[in-house]
């Protein structure tokens, strides 16, 4: 897994370092490609030895399995462009995330924003909320990275109600 960019997050008394989080990239797209042409030849040898020994039916189950392959790994890929980023701008604790193609942006006042942990079938969730919006950070992430993420997250909430206490 990437490691937290997290070291040095209170460096800098008025900029923080981002916190950002990815989940570990299961294989680039090249080799996603490579993976997927080689499971389509060995599939196609597979199925011509079966319809030459007698399977008429190998070369449409051989097309299903091809198919159910490709949109399982494409899913696997979409998954690990995923990305959470954190970061305090001044005024407000900004959350960003992508998920797909799609990217929302949230801010959350340091003196309102709660953080907060939960346990669901014996994983570890992490959120920010504030005023009724709740938003989890992190959900990607194995549950020993989520530990440091929350410590994380609880010096940045304190770092930025100290920044906006002092102006």
């Amino acid at each position: 897994m990437r490691s937290l960019v997290t070291h040095g997050v209170l460096l800098d008394p008025d900029w923080p370092t981002p916190i950002e989080l990815r989940p570990n990239p299961v294989a680039d797209r090249i080799t996603m490609q490579r993976f997927m042409g080689l499971f389509v030849v060995v599939s196609a040898l597979v199925c011509a030895f079966s319809f030459l020994q007698g399977n008429v039916l190998a070369p449409a189950f051989g097309l299903l399995n091809l198919f159910l392959l490709h949109r399982v790994l494409g899913l696997v890929r979409q998954q690990s462009n995923a990305s959470d980023r954190i970061w305090f701008d001044g005024k407000l604790i900004q959350v960003q995330q992508q998920r797909g193609g799609l990217v929302a942006e949230r801010g959350f006042d340091p003196f309102w924003v709660r953080l907060s942990q939960s346990e669901k079938r014996g994983d570890l969730r992490v959120f920010l909320a504030s005023h009724g919006r709740r938003v989890e950070v992190g959900r990607f992430l194995a549950a020993s990275r989520k530990q440091g993420l929350a410590a994380d997250l609880n010096r940045l909430i304190e770092h930025a109600r100290s920044v906006v206490l002092s102006r």
